[in-house]
């Protein structure tokens, strides 16, 4: 039977000084899948993810990526092995113009023709970015930063995506957008994503999967339809 993960999350906990603050979680993320990661504030939603890619050191249990051991890696090896993350705040360098960002998701590309048609894709699937090409990055509205962000992950040439929360502090109509470029990138290039969120409204009709994290634990692993009956989501809650 052919493994269709891609990620492999192994009872994986993380510590903050002497508190635990994630504890023994485990999920798949399957390939070309979106698999949605919710919780309230303080749930470890954010730990969790950031200590998966290597921004934090992780205390016990395994990461695995394309079935190879990658617990504690760097985040420059996990980049260039096709592990991208978008944090949250959009994490864009202001001062830089749109095209600039862009370029700065090519760092460990030496092709010139790999650079050229994945800043293609990116302005195909973000035909603003295109039009703002000059831009300094600092005056584009949030959604606009939003998905300059997601394009500079995407320059990276990634597999796997996550984005952490990346509809925070945008209007509605944003919010939106956002979303429906995640699915687009999702369906056009074939790739896993992961998103952490607190916007369910949005996020929760595009995921193919649904973890919930309550106080540094797993509550929920599973299909996003029965989460679609409030009284039930609020179980997890």
């Amino acid at each position: 039977m052919i493994n269709n993960a891609i990620l492999k999350v192994l009872d994986v906990s993380v510590d903050h000084g002497n508190r635990r603050v994630v504890d023994s979680i485990s999920f798949d993320v399957l390939r070309n899948k979106i698999l949605l990661v919710l919780g309230h504030n303080g749930a470890g939603k954010t730990t969790l993810v950031r200590s998966i890619f290597g921004l934090h050191p992780i205390a016990a249990g395994e990461v695995q990526y394309n079935d190879k051991p990658i617990t504690n890696r760097s985040t420059e090896e996990n980049v260039k092995n096709g592990f991208s993350f978008v944090p949250q705040g959009h994490g864009v360098f202001r001062s830089l113009t749109v095209e600039e960002n862009l370029m700065l998701g090519t760092t460990h590309v030496s092709e010139q023709k790999k650079i050229r048609e994945r800043l293609e894709t990116v302005r195909e699937l973000f035909p603003i970015l295109s039009e703002r090409r000059a831009q300094k990055a600092g005056t584009m509205s949030g959604g606009q930063q939003q998905m300059l962000a997601i394009g500079i992950a995407l320059m990276q040439g990634p597999d796997l995506l996550v984005l952490d929360e990346p509809t925070i502090g945008l209007a509605p109509r944003l919010v939106n957008q956002v979303v429906e470029s995640v699915v687009k990138i999702k369906e056009t290039l074939g790739l896993s994503v992961v998103i952490v969120e607190q916007n369910i409204q949005a996020s929760l009709p595009v995921a193919d999967g649904v973890v919930i994290l309550k106080t540094g634990r797993k509550v929920y692993d599973g299909a996003p339809a029965p989460l679609a009956d409030h009284n039930k989501l609020m179980e997890y809650f």
